[in-house]
Formats: structure tokens, sequence, C-alpha cells
């Protein structure tokens, strides 16, 4: 049977997404939540999900701190750290980001993936990859549909440092899938993007829930989009068409 890993991304962006991804976890088949530590609504989802005793919970590295006066960073961002920022100051980052969550929760991240895949890069790659290795930690590995910072990079380079350090991650990352008209048609098109692997693969389905505003308009392009997935994760059909599956968290691999 094939297995699949339901994972919402950017918990702790804004206090308004936070909205829509708890909905997506306590009404919804979101199996997997990713913080956010460093944005706007770190410190309100960082309690929600300690006062609940969450344990389905990792982190998605981000590398902007919005306390040092920083903005969420965006595509052009991400290229410019990747390109021009010191070894020492990216490695920096998710040092903190790592040492912010074991701090606050008193253990490790049931997962780890990062705003454009970032902790594919390969100045990153070793460290994420030790990290995880040593710790036990899920990783998510890359995409077909990713951006273009990842398109950049040589992906058999990244499957290779996946068998080197023998880590746990999907056989398959899927996610981007949208029909703002006709919803049920995003089900279908996850339907058969699932039925067209391998009996027996581990699927990760990743997903950006939530409810925008004006100010969310101002950080993220993904206003539709995550108010789609949020409705798609709590659908009837969507949960019909998953019963065929088993749903796991990352610490069930």
């Amino acid at each position: 049977m094939r297995k699949i890993i339901l994972t919402a991304d950017d918990f702790g962006f804004t206090e308004n997404i936070n909205k829509g991804i708890i909905e997506s976890l306590e009404k919804g088949l979101t199996t997997e939540l990713s913080l956010i530590v460093g944005s706007y609504g770190s410190e309100q989802a960082m309690k929600y999900a300690r006062d609940a005793g969450l344990k389905n919970i990792g982190l998605h590295l981000s590398l902007f701190d919005v306390s040092l006066g920083e903005k969420p960073f965006r595509s052009g961002d991400y290229d410019n750290a990747l390109e021009n920022w010191e070894t020492s100051k990216l490695v920096g980052r998710i040092e903190k980001e790592i040492k912010t969550f074991e701090d606050y929760f008193g253990f490790t991240p049931s997962h780890i993936n990062s705003h454009k895949q970032i902790h594919l890069d390969t100045r990153l790659i070793d460290y994420v990859f030790n990290y995880v290795s040593k710790n036990n930690v899920f990783v998510r590995k890359w995409g077909d549909f990713d951006s273009v910072t990842v398109k950049k990079r040589d992906t058999s380079f990244i499957d290779n440092k996946i068998s080197e350090y023998s880590i746990k991650t999907s056989d398959y990352l899927f996610g981007f899938e949208y029909d703002f008209e006709n919803p049920p048609k995003a089900t279908d098109a996850y339907h058969k993007l699932i039925e067209n692997t391998k009996e027996g693969s581990l699927i990760e389905i990743l997903f950006h829930p939530g409810y925008c505003g004006e100010f969310e308009a101002s950080l993220t392009s993904f206003i539709k989009q995550r108010e789609s997935d949020l409705e798609l994760l709590c659908s009837n059909e969507f949960e019909e068409m998953l019963e065929s599956y088993r749903i796991i968290k990352a610490s069930e691999i």
C-alpha cells in the first residue's frame, strides 16, 4: 500500500495563515505542520503546537528573521542569499533556526524542509543532511515542480547525497495542483499522480493552506492557492480519494 504524508508548509508565516493551517489539522487531513521560526506568526504557532502537545511538527527553513528587521524573503531574496552570502552566514542562519526550535520544544523537528528548497543548495545540503541523518529526521527531497532556483541544481547530485547519508525521505514529492473554478479537479489531479507511482511508495504532498488578507498579499503571491489548499484538505472528495492509501506522519516511517 502506498503511504502518504500530507504537509502544511508556512506555519508561523502570519497569524491569518496559522488560522488556516490549524483548521487543516483539526478539521482536515494534514498530518505534518512545517514551522517557520522567524516570521510574524511564529510565536503564536509555536505556542499552539506546544500547548496542544504536538509532535508532528517540523522545521521550514527560511533564512529570514523579522526580529532583525527583515521581511520574509521572496524568490529574488533567496537567489541573492544563495549566490552572495558567505557559507558561514548561510549555515549560521540554519543553525539558529534549528536551535530556536529545539530550545522551545525540547525535541528535534519531525521533519525538515525549506522555502524554495534551500536546504538542497550545494553549500547547505551537507550540513542539513548530516543533522537529519544523526537525528533520524525525515527530510524533503526535490520535486518536478520545484522553483527556478532549484532547477539550477543538479538533481543527480542531490540524489547521490540522499544515498550517501542514508536519510529518510519520500520516493515522490507532489504539490501545487490547483483548479480555482472546479476544486474537485485538484483531487483528480493528485489521484492520477499517486496512481502513477509504484505500489508501496512513500509519497509526500505539500500544501500551503491559510487565510489571506491585505497584509499577506504584501508578503506573498500565494493568495488564492492557500485558500484552495485549505478547501481541498477539508473536502470530502479528497478524503474519499485518499481512503485507498495509508495516511501517515513522518514519525511513522
